[in-house]
């Protein structure tokens, strides 16, 4: 099993189940607490058990995901950690969930939790947590991103001084690529093509052995690996890779002595080295990471600077829109829709976006509407025909 960190780890909830026994409460089996939950709400109309079911197999997922074994290890810090998730990392058909959604699939954990109140599985007046977790304002949430300038000094930091290692591979699959995590977790050794031209990444859909695409089969694609990328890879997997197959026979890329490596793990690798202080040894809001909590790596996450595999992703995607990639090349790539990156990605100025046209049609010598181009010009000294039409540029 991954070794999870002691917030949701065995020892911290086995703690805090002594803590509950202690207080008079009785800590139940996530799943068991809500099937109690749902058999209690079975009277109610249809459509809000159902509701409620959906959303709350979500939370029973992530919870068995990263060690969440009863309702003794549920926190503060867990709860926010679980909402970032179900809206960057598990949401269906869509590339993130508005705030809305978010909001709404935690009102439901909220009432499963008020319910877990009442039957003193859970402290008093520990529901009203989610209460902290409402979002408010989409703007900050939806420009929070891994900027380019702290991706590139991730990577140095990690080529110098742990090059080629597993961490170094995962970060510069998504910090390169916008991978989500589930692509990059996906990826098998025979899907890395160092043969074709040019090398490429083939991300492919297999959900019937634990590792879906986000968007099915339509999430089917190649990435282009630079020279760069071919030779991280290429030594990551002849010098410290762990050689072993998952549960399916299949060869995993990233691997760990368990097999595939899982989606905790990618994100807790994630949080690790987005913390400035570990690349920089300086904090830019003031913390002293000697006496930081988030400095034991089992916290990371507890670091206000810190980022999940999401915001590296989100940090990718708005880069090559702001530097003028066609959008369609990024949605090929990154398996993201054009009007979801119009929306939620594209930060370039109105400068920005007719400079990076204008230099794209200058590179590909195409005249702008009502000049004519150098090879339809006359090189008589004429001027032209006099009906012909302006070039124009779609």
């Amino acid at each position: 099993m991954v070794k999870r960190s002691s917030a949701h780890g065995p020892l911290g909830e086995w703690a805090r189940r002594i803590w509950f026994r202690a207080t008079g409460l009785e800590p139940k089996h996530i799943d068991s607490a809500v099937e109690e939950f749902l058999t209690a709400r079975s009277e109610e109309g249809y459509r809000s058990v159902n509701d409620h079911r959906s959303s709350l197999g979500f939370f029973s997922r992530w919870c068995a995901e990263v060690g969440v074994q009863t309702t003794a290890g549920l926190t503060y810090e867990s709860l926010k950690q679980y909402r970032n998730w179900r809206r960057y990392e598990a949401p269906v058909r869509v590339d993130e969930l508005d705030i809305t959604s978010v909001n709404t699939q935690m009102k439901r954990v909220k009432t499963f939790l008020q319910y877990c109140e009442r039957e003193g599985h859970v402290a008093e007046g520990f529901p009203e947590v989610i209460s902290k977790l409402r979002l408010k304002d989409d703007g900050d949430a939806r420009s929070t991103i891994l900027e380019p300038e702290r991706a590139v000094e991730i990577l140095e930091y990690l080529e110098q001084y742990h090059y080629a290692s597993r961490e170094h591979v995962v970060m510069a699959l998504i910090a390169l690529s916008g991978g989500r995590l589930g692509d990059v977790r996906a990826l098998d050794l025979c899907d890395v093509n160092f043969s074709s031209e040019p090398p490429r990444l083939e991300f492919n859909h297999r959900p019937e052995e634990g590792t879906p695409l986000k968007n099915d089969k339509e999430g089917e694609r190649y990435v282009a690996l630079s020279e760069k990328g071919v030779s991280l890879i290429r030594d990551y997997r002849d010098k410290n890779r762990t050689k072993v197959k998952d549960e399916h026979g299949r060869d995993p890329l990233i691997t760990t002595s368990h097999g595939r490596i899982s989606g905790s793990t990618i994100r807790k690798y994630s949080y690790m080295w987005t913390r400035p202080c570990v690349v920089s040894g300086e904090c830019p809001i003031g913390r002293k990471p000697a006496t930081c909590e988030a400095i034991d790596n089992a916290k990371a996450s507890k670091c206000p600077e810190s980022r999940s595999p999401h915001p590296v992703r989100r940090g990718y995607i708005t880069h090559e829109a702001t530097v003028g990639t066609a959008l369609h090349d990024i949605s090929d790539e990154c398996d993201v829709s054009i009007d979801v990156m119009e929306k939620h990605y594209n930060r370039a100025t109105k400068e920005q976006k007719l400079t990076g046209r204008h230099e794209r049609r200058s590179q590909n010598n195409k005249p702008t509407y009502g000049e004519t181009s150098a090879e339809d010009s006359p090189d008589d000294g004429s001027d032209g025909d006099e009906g012909a039409a302006p070039a124009a540029t779609v």
